[in-house]
């Protein structure tokens, strides 16, 4: 709950640059829990790859990094074990995940991510590894 209230009161504003650019290379840990819904991933992110091991499967993907700006990136799918639709896979492969940063601090981030012509928008934290 604290950092949705966080997430708050910086989407309101544009982080600065420094804020940003602890988050562009580094060990970091994604958590998604909803009703019916778990979803546990560690990611080693370089200034050009991102590799994505899910805790739960142990299925790793591999996807390219594309900084367009000091706080977004966009992320396209390279490879993944994980058994995608032929669809899904297509649509990860070529239509980025555009992602901004909205804030942080040393123990995490928070972003939002979109792709173009979806409708749906997550807005989440991800935790900084140390």
């Amino acid at each position: 709950m604290l950092a949705v209230a966080l997430g708050l009161t910086t989407c309101n504003r544009s982080p600065e640059k420094a804020v940003c650019q602890r988050f562009k290379t580094g060990h970091f840990q994604f958590r998604h829990h909803e009703q019916g819904f778990h979803f546990s991933s560690l990611i080693e992110r370089t200034d050009s790859r991102q590799i994505e091991r899910d805790e739960l499967t142990g299925d790793v993907s591999t996807l390219a990094v594309k900084w367009t700006g000091d706080c977004a990136y966009d992320l396209r799918l390279i490879s993944s074990t994980k058994p995608y639709p032929d669809s899904i896979q297509h649509m990860r492969k070529t239509v980025p995940l555009h992602t901004e940063i909205l804030g942080g601090t040393a123990d995490y981030y928070l972003f939002k991510c979109y792709r173009d012509n979806a409708d749906l928008v997550i807005t989440d934290t991800m935790w900084v590894q140390k």
